[in-house]
């Protein structure tokens, strides 16, 4: 009797790991998903699609419209002025953040970032309060003109940050964020 309880066990056990045969499996040591492949929580996906971020006690000061609550500065000067009272509605924490070739969300995320590269990740990082769907625009200062439009894919709350490639000429632009049709920042940045 004792065996068979045994056996039971030993079978129960198996059935709740997953571990039901002895045959491996594969798997993939790929770190980026296929085309087609949705992302996993191993899988970042580099792209619009936004990934939580943990709070960790280094990271860097906040120059440019982070920790909103204390910013007392107005925006360098841009094409449009930002509606602040919307920013520190929806955001306690948002600014452009830069991934060099390599990197990953959300360890090599640099913060507060102003000079890109070709080869470089572009795009938003920061805290929502209020659950919106931040979209975005990246506008030519020089030939006055937007280059780029985009956004996330569904609303969102909580940390988050989300980056595609850098796909834009050298020049100096800048990054336009929206809720709804209100304009809430604006980055200034150079691609050289």
């Amino acid at each position: 009797m004792k065996k068979l309880l045994l056996i039971f066990v030993v079978i129960f056990v198996m059935i709740l790991t997953g571990c039901s045969s002895s045959t491996p499996t594969a798997v993939s040591t790929n770190t980026l998903p296929a085309p087609t492949e949705a992302p996993t929580a191993t899988q970042p996906k580099i792209t619009d699609t936004p990934t939580a971020l943990p709070a960790t006690a280094t990271e860097k000061p906040a120059e440019t419209q982070s920790n909103v609550e204390e910013k007392t500065t107005s925006v360098p000067a841009s094409s449009e002025q930002p509606d602040e009272a919307t920013l520190k509605k929806y955001f306690s924490e948002l600014g452009l953040g830069k991934i060099a070739p390599g990197g990953q969300l959300p360890l090599s995320l640099e913060k507060n970032a102003t000079i890109f590269t070709a080869e470089d990740q572009i795009g938003l990082y920061g805290n929502i309060l209020v659950e919106c769907t931040p979209r975005y625009i990246i506008y030519d200062t020089q030939a006055q003109k937007t280059v780029f439009e985009g956004g996330f894919p569904y609303a969102l709350k909580g940390g988050f940050a989300g980056t595609g490639p850098v796909d834009i000429p050298a020049g100096k632009y800048e990054y336009k964020v929206y809720v709804d049709d209100t304009l809430v920042a604006v980055f200034p940045f150079e691609v050289k």
